[in-house]
């Protein structure tokens, strides 16, 4: 009998933004974010009984920006994301087996062939499989918990090992 793995998952304000944070720092841009808002703060630090008030303010504006206001927005923005959006207010049903993933909620379904999946990343609270840079299913690992070796062990069997970025803890 062929190898598959059901998992019900309800996407929370939690889970977005753990996903939102992890998608808009994990990358280049995000990194040179963090550094340009670091160095601000090191320059305003440091100069600050020199500088005028002007750049004083400028400076704090810039430290601010990608380590309070940025991830402020994106605890906001998950919270109205999935408040707003019909698909988060009842579970999603996954189906991983052999021909890949299907996805279903009441009447509505989806089929992803393994082909389609550009990669898998494990985070500390969730797997997200990614079918675009665009486009992901967000598993967050507390709902599923006693089946995460399952799903792992399924999804290494169906992708290449560079497409699966399991994490080390």
């Amino acid at each position: 009998m062929e190898k598959e793995v059901r998992l019900s998952i309800i996407i929370t304000p939690k889970d977005m933004h753990h996903f939102l944070v992890k998608h808009t720092y994990g990358g280049v841009s995000g990194i040179v974010g963090i550094l340009i808002s670091v160095v601000a703060l090191i320059f305003l630090a440091i100069g600050y009984q020199h500088n005028d008030t002007l750049k004083n303010v400028m400076l704090a504006g810039i430290g601010a920006l990608f380590t309070v206001v940025q991830p402020l927005q994106l605890k906001l923005k998950a919270a109205q994301q999935v408040k707003l959006n019909p698909m988060f207010q009842k579970p999603l049903l996954y189906l991983i087996d052999g021909s890949g993933i299907k996805v279903s909620q009441m009447e509505e379904e989806a089929a992803v062939a393994w082909e389609d999946i550009r990669k898998v990343v494990e985070t500390k609270k969730s797997i997200i499989v990614y079918m675009s840079p665009v486009r992901a299913f967000i598993w967050p690992k507390e709902q599923y918990s006693d089946k995460a070796v399952q799903v792992k062990e399924l999804i290494s069997q169906n992708l290449k090992k560079e497409q699966c970025k399991w994490s080390k803890v």
